[in-house]
C-alpha cells in the first residue's frame, strides 16, 4: 500500500471539504455538498483497493496480488454491508477490530 497515495487522498478530501464557504448560496452549497460525497465516496473506494491489493501483495504470492489487484481495480461503491462482507472474506477478525459491524445495516 502506499502510504503517499492514501495520504494523497485524504488531504485532497479535506480539501473538497475545505472548499465550502460560509457566503456561498444556498443552493450552490446544496449542490456543493452532493458533489463532495460522491468525490468522497470514490476515494474511499480507492483507499480500499490500496489497502487489499497492498495486503495481497505483502502476504501473498504473486498470483494471488494479481488477482486482488483486479478484482478491487474499480471501486464498487462500498456502503458498509459491502465493506464488512469483503473484509470477511480476508480474515473474520478484521470486522471486530476495524467494528465496522455496528454500521452494517444502518439505513
Amino acid at each position: 500500500m502506499s502510504d503517499v497515495d492514501i495520504d494523497r487522498l485524504i488531504k485532497q478530501s479535506k480539501g473538497y471539504l475545505d472548499s465550502i464557504r460560509a457566503d456561498m448560496d444556498p443552493q450552490v452549497t446544496t449542490l456543493v455538498h452532493r458533489y463532495i460525497c460522491v468525490l468522497l465516496s470514490a476515494n474511499i473506494d480507492q483507499c480500499i483497493q490500496l489497502i487489499f491489493a497492498e495486503f495481497a501483495r505483502a502476504r501473498g504470492s504473486d498470483e494471488i496480488h494479481r488477482f486482488v489487484s483486479r478484482t478491487y481495480r474499480r471501486g464498487t461503491n462500498y456502503n458498509a454491508d459491502k465493506i464488512v462482507q469483503e473484509l470477511n472474506s480476508f480474515n473474520p477478525k478484521w470486522i471486530e477490530k476495524l467494528d465496522l459491524a455496528r454500521w452494517a445495516n444502518v439505513g
